[in-house]
């Protein structure tokens, strides 16, 4: 994509791209019980997707030529490969920050689809049915948002600023949940996590856009993989560090203000950085 898109759309193409993420996952939550209801056969279900994706995966084999028409025929995969995309993406000033930037975005959005159901359920006594209503509306949240926030990062010329304004959304609509009780009502609890879930959810597509739109020339592909590797460490390490505080506490509100305070330090980091954006 980054060979093939315009720089100035990569926010709202990028965006679109991650959009179809939720969207794939809301239709296997229909399709595989569907299915499997029809067929009176639970395997059903992950036979007709696993169909799908191998579909897919010929497809995409077929238009491989036209879209691996920058491939270097010579480059092979080995661990020095590895370590030179992490070395990459550590060495270089805007690359570094995306780096730290999705380690803690995507931590707290694993946070978000790990623990915002218990901790309405365990902690404020909000039936479960609610609960879950809540975690659709953040579902839905991030789905909107990552083609509203691909658009505003194009229309503004600025996904540094973009990803800082995300990052303080973060930290108030963190904060709103921590102020969650048995009495709020239930419009407005659904609409505070819509707007979490639009910017805990919904940062993915300017992060990567930006990434391509700043690596070095035919670099794209190696710098997404290699701050992909930070991205998906914040997934693995951080939910657990709130749980962990959580375990200290014995309730989720600390946690939650926590990561808040974590969201709001790096989109003040953002703000005030002076690396170039492009």
């Amino acid at each position: 994509m980054a060979h093939t898109v315009p720089k100035e759309r990569m926010g709202f193409v990028f965006s679109l791209k991650q959009t179809a993420v939720p969207l794939g996952s809301a239709l296997a939550g229909f399709i595989v019980p569907s299915v499997a209801l029809w067929a009176n056969n639970w395997q059903a279900g992950p036979h007709v997707m696993a169909i799908f994706a191998l579909s897919v995966a010929l497809l995409v084999l077929y238009h491989r030529n036209s879209l691996d028409d920058h491939f270097d025929p010579r480059s092979r995969f080995s661990i020095h490969t590895v370590l030179n995309a992490l070395r990459l993406v550590t060495s270089q000033a805007g690359l570094r920050r995306m780096c730290i930037v999705s380690f803690v975005y995507n931590g707290t959005q694993m946070c978000v689809f790990s623990y915002l159901v218990s901790f309405m359920v365990e902690d404020i006594s909000i039936p479960i049915v609610l609960a879950g209503m809540a975690l659709s509306a953040a579902s839905i949240g991030g789905m909107c948002g990552r083609l509203f926030w691909g658009i505003f990062a194009d229309w503004i010329h600025s996904p540094r600023l973009t990803l800082s304004l995300l990052g303080f959304l973060m930290a108030a609509m963190l904060v709103s949940v921590g102020f969650f009780s048995p009495q709020t009502a239930t419009i407005l609890l659904l609409a505070v996590c819509f707007c979490l879930g639009g910017s805990a959810i919904g940062w993915n597509g300017v992060y990567l856009a930006h990434v391509a739109r700043i690596a070095p020339e035919g670099k794209a592909g190696v710098a997404t993989g290699g701050t992909l590797f930070f991205t998906f460490a914040g997934a693995i390490f951080l939910p657990l560090i709130f749980g962990v505080i959580h375990n200290t506490f014995g309730q989720y509100f600390e946690s939650f203000y926590a990561t808040a305070a974590l969201c709001a330090l790096i989109a003040l980091w953002l703000l005030i950085s002076k690396t170039p954006e492009n």
